[in-house]
């Protein structure tokens, strides 16, 4: 099972398009579920305790168990609300694809957005080595564009493949899917989330 999992990680990896393509929805699904679960678990939960262990001695710091509780939620519905803008981009252009068709590859694209997760916290949680060091600031942001270049690949090739939208339809596609997101991450914010899980 788990080398199963690992070895559908690695195909999103080198090859997202053939992953996506494939109509086994089921395993994808599982493997949607982990990636998302592993980046929300990550996200919400031990990133923020990682920050109060690390800092607790250093500065005014609580720990806020409920807030934790909810920024782990949010980052779930991060997901939900991200795939359900999909499906109202499918309504809205009239395209037949399930929610569980979005849920299964929407997932696979949290490889990048795991990755991210961790790259913020490790400079979070040591960023006393990278405030003053040009190289690690420049690597850092380096590594961070081209997680959010990947993560575009991903969404371009949801939108063609899985809802079969090109063209000038991408484009208010976009639109329509952006404004969401701006919404999702604005409330990200607010929650305390660092890591927009879109």
């Amino acid at each position: 099972m788990v080398m199963n999992l690992m070895k559908d990680i690695w195909k999103v990896i080198n090859s997202p398009l053939v992953v996506i393509s494939e109509n086994n929805y089921k395993r994808k699904l599982l493997l949607s579920a982990v990636l998302v679960l592993t980046a929300s678990v990550l996200n919400g939960i031990i990133a923020p305790i990682l920050y109060y262990l690390t800092f607790k001695n250093e500065f005014i710091v609580k720990m806020d168990l409920l807030n934790i509780f909810v920024m782990f939620i949010f980052c779930i519905i991060t997901f939900l609300t991200a795939c359900g803008a999909f499906k109202l981009t499918a309504l809205v252009f009239r395209k037949e694809v399930s929610f569980n068709q979005i849920l299964a590859t929407w997932g696979c694209s949290y490889i990048p957005t795991l990755i991210c997760v961790v790259l913020v916290s490790i400079t979070e949680l040591s960023f006393y080595y990278f405030i003053n060091n040009t190289m690690l600031g420049v690597l850092t942001s380096t590594l961070l564009i081209m997680l959010l270049m990947w993560k575009a690949i991903f969404y371009f090739i949801e939108l063609n493949i899985v809802l079969k939208i090109n063209g000038t339809e991408a484009v208010m596609a976009t639109m329509i899917i952006g404004f969401i997101y701006l919404i999702i991450i604005f409330v990200g914010f607010r929650v305390g989330v660092k890591v927009p899980l879109l």
